[in-house]
């Protein structure tokens, strides 16, 4: 069942559906971000509004009342997953990670194709998830081994995220610089598929969601 727990101020109107009966069209503000003028608008199929899943995530993440901040701070050295409380079907989908100046070691961040599995291990230990490792490398099935890409993302800078299920790509960007593609799959067209980050110790961070892609990412 989908989480209804994101944290959201609704303000906005209606306009008709397809049937010709009152949709709302609604304008969302992230409180947690402070974000204030950024549209979101529900009733577009390319505009995915979520926040974490904490049933379906790792035990040992704390997470803020909204559903959007999320923390690992423990004594282990595992990677501890997370996936989103919705799964994108179809269409294009972009959301951005704002780090946690706290965070000591690097993330993990990308998607699953799966909403179960063993989240005390990365989800692109697995062949089902594809991530960026802020180490500026890229993991599918390895929790070892992957293809260079990016730049150093830990403790501070915004990471972008791009999912195109048009073309079955997945592509990153940090502070307004596109990375490129880093990942093209046919695996990657059909859903669901679930955004998921992995964090290990220490560390943390905040998800903004339901905002369009910025127009660098082709």
């Amino acid at each position: 069942m989908e989480n209804l727990r994101c944290n959201t101020q609704r303000l906005g109107s209606t306009l008709k559906d397809e049937e010709g009966k009152d949709k709302e069209m609604v304008t969302f503000r992230d409180n947690s971000q402070g974000r204030a003028g950024m549209k979101y608008f529900s009733f577009l199929p390319d505009i995915h509004e979520f926040c974490w899943d904490a049933d379906n995530s790792s035990r040992e993440i704390n997470f803020s009342s909204d559903y959007r901040h999320a923390f690992l701070h423990e004594t282990n050295y595992l990677f501890r997953t997370m996936i989103s409380s919705r799964p994108f079907m179809d269409g294009v989908h972009y959301w951005e990670i704002i780090a946690d100046a706290r965070t000591e070691h690097e993330l993990k961040i990308g998607v699953t194709l799966r909403q179960k599995f063993n989240t005390s291990n990365s989800f692109c230990d697995y062949d089902f998830g594809y991530g960026f490792y802020g180490l500026g490398e890229l993991r599918h099935g390895s929790n070892a081994n992957g293809v260079k890409y990016g730049k150093f993302f830990k403790k501070k800078g915004i990471l972008g995220v791009l999912l195109d299920m048009d073309k079955g790509t997945l592509s990153f960007a940090m502070d307004g610089e596109f990375f490129g593609q880093a990942f093209q799959d046919e695996k990657l067209r059909r859903g669901p598929i679930w955004a998921a980050i992995s964090l290990l110790h220490t560390g943390g961070c905040t998800l903004v969601s339901g905002i369009e892609k910025p127009s660098y990412f082709v």
